[in-house]
């Protein structure tokens, strides 16, 4: 096989692995869709939530560090003017034995801050991968009731997958046991719309399952089987975690 046909077959195989598949998945499975701008929707409101908990936070370590500076500069107007009155030694003991107390008071109410910005931000992570995930099971739910209670599905999904394969002169369609029958019947309505479509056969193959479909050409080949649609819906709903 020479280089211009290598790359002729490779062409083909992207376009159905990514192309026809973007077109399949996200065209006949309108709920997909709707489940991804509902994460996307879901990261920017805990994104806009996380937002103003850090300016709450902000807010707060600044009164705070204003009143404690507030309140050594008053500590050593305090100490200042025990020295200059000449307070006894027990007057100044009293001083420095309050302060002892206030130093540790200021020292746990930064820890408590930090630790609860710890707390929050460590929620806001773990509640997006809980939404992503809870995603991700109603997208595998969603896809295979559709493709049991919709078996026409599965002929638009062939109709789909034809169309981004350049060369349809000589078709080959794969599908399961279960949807033999009924893409036989159909085969007509699939055929239409495709003039180039010169010779087509089907048969039945075990690495199919039902709603999915292989085609295979001159050319090389397509895989819309199940498993690929949703590996592919999968890692797009992943890639929304990784968005900035």
């Amino acid at each position: 096989m020479n280089r211009e046909n290598k790359k002729k077959i490779a062409k083909i195989h992207r376009e159905g692995t990514i192309l026809g598949y973007e077109s399949f998945s996200f065209k006949s499975f309108d709920k997909e869709n709707e489940l991804l701008e509902e994460v996307k929707n879901l990261r920017s409101k805990l994104s806009f939530l996380q937002k103003r908990l850090d300016e709450k936070d902000n807010e707060f370590n600044r009164a705070f560090t204003e009143k404690d500076i507030e309140f050594q500069d008053q500590l050593e107007r305090v100490k200042s003017s025990s020295y200059d009155q000449g307070f006894a030694d027990g007057e100044l003991e009293g001083s420095r034995k309050g302060e002892e107390k206030v130093v540790p008071a200021i020292e746990y109410l930064h820890s408590a801050s930090e630790n609860l910005n710890n707390l929050v931000s460590q929620f806001f992570t773990e509640t997006e991968s809980v939404l992503i995930n809870l995603v991700k099971v109603i997208s595998q739910k969603t896809l295979s009731v559709q493709i049991e209670n919709l078996p026409e599905s599965t002929i638009e999904a062939i109709k789909q997958s034809i169309s981004v394969i350049q060369d349809k002169s000589r078709l080959k369609i794969l599908v399961s046991e279960k949807d033999i029958s009924m893409v036989k019947d159909r085969l007509d309505h699939i055929k239409s719309g495709f003039d180039d479509l010169k010779h087509i056969t089907i048969d039945v193959d075990s690495r199919v399952d039902q709603g999915g479909v292989i085609i295979e050409s001159d050319s090389g080949y397509l895989d819309a089987r199940l498993k690929v649609r949703l590996d592919e819906i999968l890692a797009k709903i992943d890639s929304v975690r990784d968005e900035e």
